[in-house]
């Protein structure tokens, strides 16, 4: 990976304005972990390596100066992950399940005690009306 990101580096154009750094499980889910100026190019290789330690795979992209991708390399990390199991994957799908339910008990509860609020001062409004009526009724 090292050679890997030192030729690229090498093969840049002048025209880079920064290089950014994504990184994550798939390329979905790849979040920004670092940003270099081109005047500051020397460090990308051992930074880049540093926060690849904890990363499945990456992207080193490069920039102009208007914004406009100029060019890009995968960088794949060495280390082998292990396969998940079925029992790890279904574990996983059931606590994703749970917090999804007690996310939906708070959403429900939350609409239930505001539901009991609205009742309750409509139904107040209503006898204060009430008492308000007979107290018209009989001064007439």
């Amino acid at each position: 990976m090292h050679q890997k990101i030192t030729r690229w580096i090498e093969r840049l154009p002048e025209t880079v304005s920064h290089v950014v750094l994504r990184a994550g499980e798939d390329r979905r889910s790849e979040t920004i972990l670092d940003r270099w100026e081109y005047d500051n190019l020397n460090n990308i290789v051992d930074e880049s390596l540093d926060l690849m330690e904890d990363e499945t795979q990456g992207r080193l992209i490069a920039y102009s100066e208007k914004g406009k991708q100029l060019r890009s390399v995968t960088i794949r990390n060495d280390i082998e992950h292990q396969t998940q199991s079925d029992t790890g994957l279904l574990v996983e799908g059931l606590l994703r399940m749970a917090d999804e339910q007690r996310r939906f008990l708070a959403t429900i509860t939350d609409t239930f005690e505001t539901m009991h609020e609205t009742v309750r001062e409509c139904m107040h409004t209503e006898q204060d009306t009430r008492e308000e009526l007979s107290d018209l009724q009989v001064a007439l």
